[in-house]
């Protein structure tokens, strides 16, 4: 399939438009509420869930997969602060 410099510029517009649409980096303010950061990190995962299914069949997983990542180390993070909040260790345990 041979493809114009045009069409070329093109997809990659629409690539990068697509994954702009991803937003900022993830991460959330020292001291931020963990029940409001989680709410954050939930409708950001909605927001990629929108944008993946409208997706075209040629885009791969692996453009979302360090979204995904980091989402899921921020998720972790927010359980940590959770559980210094409640005396606890992270992973759940009590005590030192």
């Amino acid at each position: 399939m041979k493809i114009t410099m045009r069409q070329l510029k093109q997809l990659i517009k629409e690539e990068l438009d697509a994954l702009s649409e991803l937003g900022p980096a993830t991460g959330h303010e020292e001291g931020t509420d963990p029940l409001k950061a989680l709410q954050e990190v939930s409708a950001g995962l909605a927001e990629v869930a929108d944008i993946m299914e409208k997706a075209p069949s040629h885009t791969t997983p692996g453009e979302y997969s360090g979204f995904i990542r980091s989402t899921s180390e921020e998720i972790q993070d927010i359980i940590n602060e959770i559980d210094t909040e409640a005396g606890r260790n992270p992973g759940g345990s009590v005590g030192e």
